[in-house]
């Protein structure tokens, strides 16, 4: 998980924030999405982060238009392709 925190934290938590640049994830995103790459489902992210469903539901949306993909089964594959940190 910390490479998924690393390469995450490079592209998507970057201090670029000029015209073009990619919209930052938030420490509770960042949770989140480490949780979906370990193949958790949404209700098993909310348990394990005391959060209702519907709130996991909110940070997955964010976290897909945030890096583009358009599913959660996606975010592995951006993950793949981005530069190891």
């Amino acid at each position: 998980m910390a490479e998924v925190s690393a390469r995450l934290a490079s592209t998507f938590l970057g201090g670029d924030t000029g015209p073009g640049a990619v919209q930052r994830l938030t420490p509770r995103e960042q949770e989140v999405l480490n949780l979906i790459l370990t193949g958790q489902s949404n209700r098993q992210i909310a348990e394990r982060l005391f959060l209702s469903p519907e709130t996991v539901k909110t940070h997955v949306r964010h976290i897909l238009a945030k890096t583009g993909a358009s599913h959660k089964a996606d975010l592995r594959t951006l993950l793949d392709a981005l530069p190891s940190a």
